[in-house]
């Protein structure tokens, strides 16, 4: 039930079964541009529209439970062993975003700091 995910230079994310190279499935969503894995197994990636997206680790499907933020966000994503995942804004801010939990749908935790000058 291992998988490895690889983010393509066309910006497609497929999952791999490392011992054979078979290709388990390819996402739908356009223009990957990172990815971190939660400790859920959860992926989340952002793509080139600065959205924030969480998918299922098994179906690359996107999770229609969770809420993705509303900010338009750039750069790499980083998944804390908390669940939190953290990446910076176009407003120069760095945000903390739970990961998926029914009860936090909002998204955004309070935290967000400055990055850079």
């Amino acid at each position: 039930n291992r998988l490895l995910y690889v983010v393509t230079q066309k910006g497609t994310l497929q999952a791999i079964v490392p011992e054979t190279g078979r290709n388990v499935w390819i996402s739908d969503v356009p223009g990957i541009q990172s990815l971190a894995i939660g400790p859920d197994r959860t992926l989340y990636v952002t793509n080139q529209q600065g959205k924030l997206l969480a998918l299922d680790p098994q179906k690359g499907q996107v999770n229609p439970n969770w809420k993705p933020p509303k900010q338009r966000l750039n750069g790499t994503a980083a998944a804390g062993k908390d669940g939190i995942v953290y990446l910076n804004a176009e407003d120069r801010k760095l945000y903390a975003i739970y990961g998926y939990q029914e009860e936090k749908t909002d998204g955004v935790t309070d935290f967000a700091g400055s990055v850079g000058r």
